[in-house]
Parts: C-alpha cells; sequence; structure tokens
C-alpha cells in the first residue's frame, strides 16, 4: 500500500469538511455572523486542522530519514540565531517593555491614536530631515547625535509653548510664529544651534486613567528609542507655573506626582541617567512684571535667573532641604532689580506693583520647596532624578517675544551639560545581557557544528575500516566463485550505505562515502562483465584431439584456467 494514499484521503476529507462548513456558513449567514457561533465554527476547524496534521506527522515521520531530523535541526538553531540579532533582541530591549507597558494600560480606540501617531510619526520624520540638511547646527560625525536632545514637559498652567516661543528668538530657526499645537498633536520640535528641544503636549501630564494619553506618552518613549537608540535623551526639563506653586497644596502635590511620574517613565523606559531641570515658569503672569520689564534693560533678562549644581555633586532626596540655600543667592538678585525699579517708578502705584513681583516669587518659595521635595523623594522602585539646576524663567507675549531669563538658558546652560547624560547601569546590563544571549546563541550554532563534525569524523573512520575489510579480493577465483563475489560483496555495500545514511551528516569531510561510492561502481562493472556481457571461450573439439603435451583454455574476460594433457 502506497503510505500517500492515506495523505490523499486525508487531505480529501479535510477538503470536504471545509466545503461542508462554508456551505453552513453561507446558508445561515446571518445566524453565523454572531459571535458566539462564530467562536464555535472557527474552534472546529482549527481542532479539525490540528487532528490532521497530527495524522499527517504520524504518517509521515516514519517514512523520513534520520538526516532530515539533523537537518532541521541545524536550520532550526540557525533561525534562532538570526531571529534574536533581527527580533528578539528588539523585543527583549526597552521597547518591547515600552509596548508592553502600552497593553497593560488597557484596550483603547484605535480610532482616537490613529491620528495622534501619524503626526507624532510625521514630525519626527521632519525633524529628522532639517537635522541632516541643517548647515547651522553644530557639526558632528553622526547628524543624530550632533547636539543634545531636551525634553520639555509641564502642564497646561505651565505654558510650555510660551517659553519655547521666547527660546526660539536666539535660535537660527526663528518659530515664534507658529501656532499653538492641536489637541491631537502629542509633541513638537523646536531647533537651535546647539540643542533640539521637544515640547510634549500638556496632555500627557495625565492622571494613571487617562488611557489614550498614557499610551501615546509610551509611544513617544518608544519612537525616542527607536530613532536615537544609543541615547534618546540628553535631559529632562520640568516646567512648572509659578502660579501653581502659589495655589493650593493639593493641587500643587497632584501636578508634582503626575511630573515625577513622566521623569520615572523616560529614565526607565530609555534605561538613560540624564540630568533634570526645573524651571519655574509664568513670570509674565505674575503682577509687577509689565513695570520691571519697562525699568530694566533687556540684557538684565537676557542672562539666566537660577542655580546650577557643581559636575561632582551628589544630588539626593536630601537635596530638597537646601532650596533655602539655593534660593538665597537668587533673591538678592531679585532685591537688588526690585531696588534698580523702584528707583525709576514715578508713582506709589508703580512701585507697589514692582515690590508685588518679587514679593509673589519670595511666597511661592514655600510651595517651590513641597514641588522639589516630591520630585525628588526617594521609593523603593525608582532612583533619585540627577538634579541638575533650578531656573525661572517668563514666557514670550505680545510686548517681549523673547521671555525674560530665557537667552542665557538655551544657548549655554541646557546645551553644555551634553557629557553628563549616558546610559544606565541598568541599561549597560541590558545590553550586556542581550550581547550575551547573542554570543550564547552563535556558540550554541557553533557547538552544534562542531559536534556534527565530529560526529562526522568518528563515523568516517568507523566506516573506512568496514569498507576496508569489506569485499576483500581473493586471488585465482574461477567464474563460479567470482560470481559469488560479485553478489556476497553487493550484499555488503548495501549494508554499509544503510549504515551510512544513519550516520550523522558527512558536511563533505567522509572519505567513506567516495570509497563505498567507488567499490559500488567496481562491484557495477564485475557483474556486467560476468552476467551480461558475452563469455569468450576457446572450447576443445574433442578430448581425443588434444595432442599430447599441448593445453587448451576456456576464457572468460576475468579469468582463464588452462588444462595441459599428459603424453601417453
Amino acid at each position: 500500500m502506497n503510505p500517500l494514499d492515506f495523505v490523499e484521503r486525508l487531505f480529501s476529507g479535510i477538503g470536504s469538511v471545509f466545503s461542508r462548513i462554508g456551505y453552513l456558513y453561507q446558508q445561515g449567514s446571518d445566524t453565523a455572523k454572531k459571535p458566539w457561533l462564530r467562536r464555535i465554527v472557527v474552534t472546529l476547524v482549527l481542532l479539525v486542522v490540528v487532528v490532521g496534521l497530527v495524522f499527517l506527522g504520524l504518517a509521515l515521520i516514519p517514512m523520513v530519514p534520520m538526516r532530515f531530523w539533523q537537518v532541521l535541526a541545524i536550520c532550526l538553531v540557525a533561525l534562532v540565531v538570526l531571529w534574536w540579532f533581527t527580533a528578539g533582541q528588539r523585543k527583549a530591549s526597552l521597547k518591547g517593555r515600552t509596548r508592553k507597558r502600552i497593553g497593560d494600560l488597557g484596550p483603547g480606540a484605535a480610532e482616537d491614536e490613529r491620528e495622534p501617531l501619524q503626526k507624532m510619526t510625521a514630525a519626527i520624520a521632519e525633524a529628522k530631515r532639517t537635522i541632516a540638511r541643517s548647515p547651522e547646527m553644530d557639526k558632528g560625525r553622526n547628524p543624530l547625535y550632533r547636539i543634545p536632545w531636551l525634553l520639555f514637559v509641564g502642564d497646561a498652567d505651565a505654558n510650555v509653548d510660551g517659553l519655547l516661543r521666547a527660546g526660539s528668538e536666539v535660535s537660527p530657526f526663528p518659530a515664534s510664529d507658529k501656532p499653538a499645537m492641536d489637541a491631537d498633536e502629542v509633541w513638537r520640535w523646536w531647533f537651535h544651534k546647539s540643542m533640539i528641544a521637544i515640547e510634549m503636549h500638556p496632555r500627557v501630564v495625565a492622571d494613571t486613567n487617562a488611557r489614550l494619553d498614557r499610551g501615546l506618552w509610551y509611544q513617544a518613549l518608544m519612537k525616542l528609542a527607536d530613532e536615537r537608540e544609543k541615547l534618546p535623551l540628553n535631559g529632562i526639563v520640568v516646567a512648572v507655573a509659578a502660579q501653581t506653586l502659589l495655589g493650593p497644596a493639593d493641587a500643587l502635590k497632584t501636578t508634582a506626582t503626575r511630573l515625577r511620574r513622566l521623569v520615572d517613565e523616560a529614565m526607565e523606559h530609555l534605561q538613560v541617567q540624564m540630568p533634570v531641570y526645573f524651571v519655574v515658569s509664568g513670570l509674565e503672569r505674575l503682577p509687577g512684571y509689565a513695570q520691571l520689564r519697562a525699568t530694566l534693560p533687556a540684557e538684565a533678562f537676557a542672562q539666566a535667573l537660577g542655580h546650577r549644581f557643581a559636575d561632582n555633586e551628589v544630588v539626593s532626596a536630601a537635596s530638597s532641604g537646601r532650596i533655602d540655600d539655593i534660593l538665597k543667592p537668587i533673591e538678592d538678585r531679585l532685591h537688588a532689580l526690585r531696588m534698580t525699579a523702584l528707583r525709576a517708578q514715578a508713582t506709589p502705584t508703580q512701585r507697589r506693583a514692582v515690590f508685588d513681583f518679587v514679593e509673589s516669587l519670595r511666597q511661592a518659595q514655600q510651595g517651590l520647596s513641597l514641588f522639589v521635595t516630591l520630585m525628588l523623594e526617594d521609593n523603593p522602585f525608582q532612583r533619585t532624578p540627577r538634579w541638575r539646576g533650578l531656573y525661572f524663567a517668563g514666557g514670550a507675549d505680545a510686548a517681549h517675544r523673547g521671555g525674560a531669563f530665557v537667552a542665557d538658558l538655551f544657548t549655554r546652560f541646557l546645551p553644555s551639560d551634553q557629557p553628563l547624560a549616558g546610559t544606565s547601569f541598568r541599561g549597560n546590563a541590558g545590553r550586556m545581557a542581550m550581547a550575551g544571549v547573542g554570543v550564547l546563541a552563535m556558540l550554541g550554532l557553533s557547538a552544534s557544528i562542531a559536534y556534527s563534525l565530529s560526529k562526522a569524523s568518528g563515523d568516517d573512520s568507523t566506516l573506512l575500516a568496514q569498507t576496508q575489510a569489506a569485499c576483500a579480493e581473493v586471488a585465482d577465483r574461477t567464474s563460479g566463485g567470482r560470481i559469488e563475489w560479485v553478489a556476497g560483496c553487493g550484499r555488503t555495500i548495501e549494508k554499509l550505505e544503510a549504515e551510512a545514511s544513519n550516520k550523522w551528516l558527512s558536511f563533505g569531510i567522509r572519505k567513506a562515502d567516495s570509497q563505498i561510492r567507488d567499490m559500488k561502481q567496481r562491484v557495477i562493472e564485475d557483474f556486467n562483465n560476468l552476467i551480461l556481457a558475452p563469455r569468450t571461450r576457446c572450447w576443445p573439439r574433442t578430448s581425443s584431439s588434444i595432442a599430447p603435451g599441448s593445453s587448451t583454455c576456456w576464457r572468460s574476460p576475468s579469468a582463464c584456467a588452462c588444462w595441459r594433457k599428459a603424453a601417453t
């Protein structure tokens, strides 16, 4: 019985089942479209397919030679190694964990995410083109790593947009006339000669239950990791409005908790240890700001106002207790500005306005201390952000497009910290672990090939000994003995071939295979000569006709036996 007949009948039966299912589905389309019935049909179809594959395997496995499984094993190992370096490593990396976190947020509406994701992708693609073709930017070996990338986050009150519009006035890429971000936008890119500012939409400063906004935040982190794999970011600028610091403590705690979560998630998923800056924004909305600006020269507002930690200074949760010492020089500078402005005011109302401006910043000190404490608070799950500096800034307005205390911040202080960012220990350990897994996979592939070669060498020695002992030539065989030798040698060669087929792959290094082939060819030639080719004989006419002392020969292609008749 041909084994393929069973396979043919099996597939014929499976085809009949599928045809019957399709007919029933077509007849009762309205009923079959019900979800519960559809699941039942799909389950039955999958069950039939699985059963069919099992029977097919049981029928074909005995017919498959051993070498097939050897080749299959080597191919599988090679495919696993290839998969690891092309996709497996990526899935096991931070991007894979970010995708998992997005999935953990729960199901969302794909229609709501489609437009923001498209705009996000288009924005980063345009940013890459701008980086590649902009001669105004600092040159470097890799265009994406020429200048630092800084992420700006803040809620709607922080007015990150106004802060970056003010910074664009000192950029070779002025963009202060850009429209406000749409509701379905996630980020906007601002270009400077020595840095790139990435403005995140205030929507990302959201509650943990905001599935859409949280998912878009994780998508943004994943895209940064995709485009700038070695070092996705060089720093994070956290903006908080002065009005928030002056407001209720509960609202401030909520905002600070959300901002701290964004900072932790960025460092965790990007695996980067980077400086974090706190910027108190919204100075332009404090009372007395207009009078102060009208009195003092523009150069006074071009300089940065704040505090910067030393490069080697260790920052921890205890650093929040130093906020009074940090703010003391800032208060002294504001007091000097106030005294200068008060002398130039002509009316008590104007002097009162200048006084209120500085007093508002002093009153925000308590809220600022709480904000810094929450941002640097230790917890068992996240490391403390590396607090690099505290700055005060005013956003762009109609009268002063360059804002206040912004120019120096964007041209000197933020870009100069580019060397401080680097991959975290956890990120390095993760990369080393993934590289180790890749090396182990390569070693596994090499070991499997080496083992196969070793087995092939051992099999070759065994087969060589058997081949050399087989079909030993026997001298002075008669014609009948020669036929017996050919038959016995043929059976021996069949046994050797069967044994060789059960050995490991030879990889072309086994000498016994060529010897078996040569011996087989020799036996075939002898068989043709003995059986198929006609024999040439010298038959005597009669025994009595042979003269005394003469001889006669019965000749064959391989031997000749002569007899001499003795003289009588």
